[in-house]
């Protein structure tokens, strides 16, 4: 679904140019099954939807992307909820990486916590179109 006025789509090239080739379309040589989760949350009892999810089981690989393009959003709220999906996709992955894409920059302190974890990564729409 889009969000908000509709910048997931319009920018959906320029966010998954962000996505770096090694962990992109291309990883480890192999090319990734990618698309959109929706279904039933069986433990938040309600429907739940990822907006980018790229796999490649045989390297057990997974990259899990949320895109919001509103003026503000919860951001505590949206970084949990995206490292909390993780559990609706099932498979063994080892490798998990989680991609916020914001129509603007976080707060600092959300920025500070991103750059701490080397599995979270934060992109704004002015890093995407600079």
């Amino acid at each position: 679904h889009a969000e908000g006025d509709g910048g997931e789509r319009r920018y959906g090239r320029h966010i998954h140019a962000e996505i770096p080739e090694d962990v992109g379309i291309h990883w480890a040589g192999e090319t990734l099954r990618s698309g959109k989760w929706w279904g039933a949350d069986p433990l938040a009892k309600e429907q739940a939807d990822i907006d980018i999810v790229m796999d490649n089981e045989p390297e057990h690989r997974l990259l899990l992307g949320e895109c919001k393009w509103r003026n503000h959003i919860d951001e505590t709220e949206t970084v949990r909820t995206l490292e909390d999906h993780r559990r609706l996709i099932q498979g063994d992955y080892q490798d998990c990486r989680y991609y916020l894409f914001a129509k603007k920059p976080v707060s600092a302190g959300t920025q500070r916590k991103a750059d701490a974890d080397p599995t979270m990564h934060i992109v704004d729409a002015e890093t995407m179109l600079g």
